[in-house]
């Protein structure tokens, strides 16, 4: 793990996502983590550049294949090519989940990191062009690139829960996982504003949302008002949830305790964000509530 990974304080985040998983569970979480942020650095390292544009799809491509390879799903005898240590760090993870989960809980998490992988792809495209994506282009991808869906999709496996596939494919838990995904991303917007700015990226929902005249505040106003409506969807679909399967008290009992996952994972993205030093917001002077200010 890279030290600048180390200063993230990933084990203070782990434990925020996933607070009642098991301590050995946890270490397994800490690897998955590890992968995950390793990945999204070396891709924003090689983003926006027409000269790594190549080395950009094969990292994207190879993570997904040998992830299928390690996970026994897929892409059995296609090459990895790719020499980034990103990808070849989930084997630890692999074996982890290999261990705990079904193969339809394997294919529902390889789902997420392909469909992640793709939107990061998209997101490069727009980088190389060198043009900044209109509200609905930036929508259309970002709960991919935000790596959200990826963790939402370990909920399970940090509470050690099995819900049928059937029951996670169903529109109602979609749903769950879709609020839950608008949630961290939304907030993970808001709070990490300052670092992308800082790091010459512009490409986040406050920016987008200022217009023109670069209103900072109309911006902030309104990513908060979408972060507000993803907590009122998800609390529709969840209290749905609850009612569809209610006469199922086992079923009941494990989506009551899903659901409590995701919120917490929610919850502890968020109260991770204004700690770290990451973002920016470690340091920041708090009021007499515990507010903040962003500066942008």
């Amino acid at each position: 793990m890279t030290a600048k990974l180390k200063r993230a304080d990933l084990g203070h985040l782990v434990s925020r996502w996933f607070p009642t998983a098991e301590l050995d569970v946890l270490l397994d979480l800490t690897y998955f983590v590890g992968w995950m942020y390793l990945v999204d650095d070396q891709i924003d390292q090689l983003a926006g550049s027409r000269e790594h544009a190549e080395d950009f799809r094969a990292m994207a491509d190879d993570t997904i294949t040998y992830a299928e390879q390690l996970l026994g799903l897929r892409s059995k005898n296609k090459p990895v090519t790719a020499l980034h240590p990103g990808v070849y760090s989930f084997q630890r993870t692999a074996e982890a989940l290999r261990d705990r989960y079904t193969v339809d809980q394997r294919e529902l998490f390889i789902g997420e990191t392909a469909y992640t992988m793709k939107m990061y792809a998209l997101e490069n495209d727009f980088r190389v062009a060198q043009r900044l994506p209109t509200l609905d282009e930036y929508w259309s991808y970002r709960e991919g690139t935000s790596c959200c869906a990826m963790v939402i999709a370990m909920v399970e496996f940090a509470n050690g829960l099995r819900i049928p596939p059937e029951v996670m494919r169903h529109p109602i838990m979609e749903s769950v996982r879709k609020q839950a995904n608008f949630i961290h991303w939304i907030a993970n917007d808001i709070l990490s504003a300052k670092k992308e700015l800082r790091e010459g990226f512009a490409e986040n929902l406050i920016v987008l949302y200022s217009g023109p005249e670069c209103r900072g505040q109309t911006g902030m106003d309104t990513a908060v008002d979408h972060l507000e409506k993803a907590i009122q969807q998800f609390e529709v679909a969840a209290s749905d949830a609850m009612k569809y399967w209610k006469y199922d008290e086992e079923l009941s009992r494990v989506i009551g305790d899903y659901i409590i996952g995701c919120k917490l994972a929610c919850v502890g993205s968020i109260d991770w964000s204004v700690q770290t030093f990451r973002y920016g917001l470690g340091e920041a002077e708090r009021d007499a509530e515990g507010g903040l200010t962003i500066v942008l």
